[in-house]
């Protein structure tokens, strides 16, 4: 199963994963908390009950998620480094869920619209600093999510088909690449770097998941953390990879499961 990487600089994160804007937000209190310098500011979205931050960009601004009760599907914001929170829906959405946030100002997420056989469908957003929102789809697919984006605009996620799980590149121009680990399944891209370096996950056939580096040639790298029980943790919550420049981290099994 690839090879274990114990030299490679990688963070473990926490990202959501499988989460869309119809369900419920994690339990998380009111008062969110962003630390600079060791001090603490708390924040809430005015009027909702949850306020979920989720991504921050090098200029402070961040973005995250929020609900108003009683709950509704849930809506996304922006918070400036001054303080000032800008909140926001794809227009005719059910709901809107913000991921992540570039240097540019750039969000991406995930957003909701009633499907034609009366469930709910999953699509793609990347939304500019100035708020112009572009969606966007896979042809054939259903249940698309955006989790990363990077400094030069491209977008990474997942989306379902006929035949199962995969990942996809969004390009600057709005060109959609997609892929799979080799030999694995149910591929998600869940971060990408300003190199165009992807990483993620994926199942392997005896239901195990396994990490992935994908290069910008589209060569793939598979790995586990050293020791770790398991590298997906929930089906709200994915312990995923980024490049760094910071030692492996590797995950507790007294993390909850």
């Amino acid at each position: 199963m690839g090879e274990t990487v114990n030299e490679m600089a990688i963070t473990i994160f926490l990202r959501l994963r499988h989460h869309t804007p119809g369900d419920h937000l994690p339990d998380i209190a009111a008062g969110e908390s962003v630390c600079t310098g060791g001090a603490i500011t708390t924040f809430d979205v005015s009027g909702a009950s949850e306020t979920i931050p989720v991504a921050i960009n090098t200029s402070g601004t961040i973005t995250g998620s929020f609900a108003i009760p009683p709950f509704e599907p849930g809506h996304s914001f922006v918070r400036n480094a001054g303080g000032v929170i800008t909140t926001f829906d794809v227009p005719g959405a059910l709901g809107t869920i913000a991921f992540d946030i570039n240097d540019a100002g750039q969000t991406t997420g995930v957003f909701t619209t009633p499907a034609p056989n009366g469930g709910v469908a999953d699509h793609g957003f990347v939304r500019n600093a100035v708020g112009a929102i572009t969606t966007f789809d896979i042809p054939g697919a259903s249940d698309i999510h955006a989790f990363s984006i990077n400094n030069l605009g491209q977008v990474v996620g997942d989306f379902s088909d006929g035949s199962g799980g995969h990942a996809y590149l969004r390009g600057t121009n709005g060109a959609i690449t997609t892929f799979d680990v080799p030999g694995g399944f149910d591929t998600s891209a869940l971060g990408i770097n300003n190199l165009g370096e992807i990483a993620g996950d994926f199942f392997d056939a005896s239901g195990d998941v396994h990490g992935f580096l994908r290069d910008v040639a589209g060569g793939f790298t598979t790995f586990d953390v050293p020791d770790a029980f398991r590298l997906f943790d929930s089906p709200i919550s994915t312990f995923a990879v980024t490049l760094s420049t910071t030692p492996i981290r590797s995950l507790e099994p007294s993390l909850p499961v």
